[in-house]
């Protein structure tokens, strides 16, 4: 790799856990750090502002979305900040304090997201709603229906006129689009159905199948004409050989997660693999991607980025979904044979260069810090590894145990403080999450039989 590439990440300062006695300082040093810093964090943010753009990706609605998070998985710990109780309590205080400083709620084209937009603030107070006595979150549960309902209506208004989506590919990505979308609903889906009454009708309605294949057909029918409008840069007998989908900016990550919609998608399979398969001839020869699309066969631009936005942690979290999806429904995907193996071969190979460049200087956040190589790892281990065989979860576990050095790291100036060095995304909550789930992974027989992924994208899906 290249000096720029070189300095991008920090050289890792030890080697992964082997012996009994490397396993058990992993696990003290994670179960120490998880409580400690879920309590600073928390400590933290009680004086913070709170803007009124508060959001998942960066916002106190992150944090809250952190809590929840936890609340749900099985910490083999006893430690009371981590109990689920004390968990819920904390996360809905936070997610009360977000909408006394939040405006009403308002539509935007360009922001549909539940992680960058005010789609992520109403799902959890739906959500929550249904079980918390908080009173802000009860006093704003219509507002939140209300506007998700508008949204939904508005989003599938636009995309039956005769311009949209035939002639777009944009506002189709997890980040801002309609990915973003879908994942509300789906998350909202989830709540609804763990409860016993399963929610009110007119909650339901918002997560009918209907809506939820309109979302699909949607970000497909984007994608449809994102590849159409690419051929147009390319010779006529290089066309056969690009991809039967293309998004403008983060499109791949709408993949990543879309299978949890079952047989909504399954029609969209064939275009779906054929667009891995094209990705997959992307990947360069150290196993990474490149950031932008090819403008000519062969030909792309050198990325030295290896991180969820971009690179390869977030087409590793991609391939290991599509892995599990071609085991799982083999019988029903034809003219598939080959692909098994092609991504196997491509997993291994970004999944080794993630671990080997996975501690990054930026941080210790979800997009683009360390939490994001350990959960690509946890992905690679649910798709690569056997109950004998835990390569892929040792080297999540090691990079998770130096990410509970990040104190040192940064105080030496090798590792920097993101913007928002609290926040889910960018910062310590981020790591909190995925220090949990290593932890949730080590006090198991078989790490890929507990799963609860990457929060806001691939969390919905278990095993």
């Amino acid at each position: 790799m290249t000096s720029t590439a070189q300095s991008r990440h920090i050289a890792l300062p030890s080697k992964p856990p082997n012996l009994v006695k490397d396993w058990e300082a992993v696990n003290k040093h994670l179960a120490t750090a998880l409580p400690q810093c879920v309590t600073k964090i928390q400590q933290a943010v009680k004086g913070e502002h709170v803007s009124s753009h508060d959001s998942v990706y960066t916002g106190l609605t992150g944090i809250a979305f952190m809590e929840y998070h936890l609340s749900e998985m099985s910490l083999p710990l006893m430690d009371e900040v981590l109990t689920p109780k004390v968990l819920l309590s904390s996360a809905d205080k936070h997610l009360a304090r977000v909408l006394r400083h939040h405006p009403d709620f308002a539509y935007s084209p360009s922001r549909l997201s539940f992680l960058e937009s005010s789609i992520g603030i109403a799902t959890l107070v739906l959500a929550r709603g249904l079980s918390t006595s908080e009173e802000s979150i009860i006093n704003n549960w219509q507002a939140a229906k209300d506007y998700l309902q508008a949204t939904i209506e508005q989003v599938i208004l636009e995309d039956s006129e005769v311009y949209s989506p035939g002639n777009k590919e944009d506002a189709s990505e997890v980040l801002y689009g309609r990915a973003g979308l879908l994942y509300a609903l789906l998350y909202l889906r989830k709540a609804i159905e763990s409860q016993s009454q399963q929610g009110n009708a007119a909650l339901r309605s918002l997560v009918s199948d209907a809506n939820l294949a309109k979302l699909v057909d949607s970000i497909v029918s984007r994608g449809v004409h994102g590849a159409f409008s690419l051929s147009s840069e390319f010779r006529l007998e290089d066309r056969p050989r690009l991809p039967p989908l293309m998004w403008t900016w983060h499109g791949k990550r709408y993949l990543g997660g879309a299978h949890g919609v079952g047989p909504m998608i399954h029609k969209h399979m064939q275009e779906i693999f054929g667009t891995i398969s094209w990705l997959i001839d992307c990947q360069d020869e150290i196993g990474n991607w490149p950031s932008k699309c090819p403008t000519q066969r062969g030909a792309s631009a050198h990325n030295d980025l290896i991180q969820w936005c971009h690179g390869a942690p977030g087409m590793v979290i991609l391939l290991s979904t599509a892995l599990r999806v071609l085991r799982r429904d083999q019988q029903s995907l034809t003219n598939l044979d080959s692909m098994e193996k092609r991504i196997q071969r491509s997993l291994d190979c970004g999944a080794s260069l993630i671990y080997k460049n996975g501690l990054l200087r930026k941080g210790i956040g979800l997009c683009h810090g360390v939490a994001g190589s350990v959960y690509a790892l946890l992905a690679s281990s649910d798709a690569l590894d056997t109950t004998s065989k835990r390569e892929f979860f040792t080297k999540a576990a090691h990079l998770a145990f130096l990410a509970t050095l990040y104190e040192d790291l940064t105080s030496s100036s090798e590792m920097s403080v993101p913007d928002h060095p609290w926040s889910l995304y960018e910062g310590l909550s981020g790591a909190c999450c995925a220090w949990a789930e290593v932890l949730c992974r080590m006090d198991a027989k078989d790490p890929r039989r507990v799963r609860s992924g990457f929060p806001g994208v691939d969390d919905l899906l278990g095993s």
